[in-house]
């Protein structure tokens, strides 16, 4: 009867807890927590399938043995300010994630007295919107040069109809094809 009365007088199957608990697990975010000497003290399984390593072989490494140099933004929110926010792109590790887009947001984690005990980070993957925006971007540039191709055909066209005189007329499309495609 003791025990019933502990159990719920403090709360010992609490909801909070056990949501708090599952929804770190099931987030879709990479979450670690890296300790002031630049160790990972704690993950979720997001984190463990980006890196495709087992929890074993992350608890307790340096973050730079996991992530490679990239994870430089730890040093650079040691030395500016509580908390950063960026795109990190990853190239020459030698894996699966080179060529891949990350977006990195480090918060500095506190004591309750106030005293910086390590970083928060959370990774989440941006490497198909950062290839839509570069798809969007050479799309973009095709048809502004489209554009200005079609320009140069009206205007040429306008210059045929109004002369007939074959030198002039000659000239002037120089003139417009120069504006496209510029030549000695």
């Amino acid at each position: 009867l003791l025990f019933f009365w502990a159990l719920f007088r403090y709360q010992l199957f609490e909801l909070s807890p056990i949501a708090r608990d599952r929804l770190i697990e099931t987030i879709s975010d990479a979450i670690m927590v890296i300790d002031l000497n630049e160790r990972v003290v704690d993950h979720n399984p997001a984190f463990e399938r980006i890196v495709r390593l087992p929890a074993r072989q992350i608890i307790g490494r340096p973050v730079k043995e996991i992530l490679g140099e990239w994870i430089g933004a730890i040093d650079y929110a040691a030395e500016s300010r509580s908390s950063i926010e960026m795109v990190i792109q990853v190239a020459e590790m030698g894996n699966h994630l080179d060529g891949c887009f990350f977006n990195l947001k480090l918060n500095r984690l506190f004591s309750r007295s106030k005293q910086p005990i390590g970083w928060l980070a959370v990774v989440h993957d941006v490497t198909e919107q950062k290839r839509v925006e570069e798809e969007n971007l050479r799309l973009y540039r095709v048809e502004h040069e489209g554009r200005l191709m079609a320009e140069v055909m009206r205007q040429a066209g306008q210059i045929l109809s109004a002369t007939l005189d074959l030198d002039t007329l000659l000239d002037r499309l120089l003139e417009e094809v120069e504006r496209i495609v510029p030549y000695d």
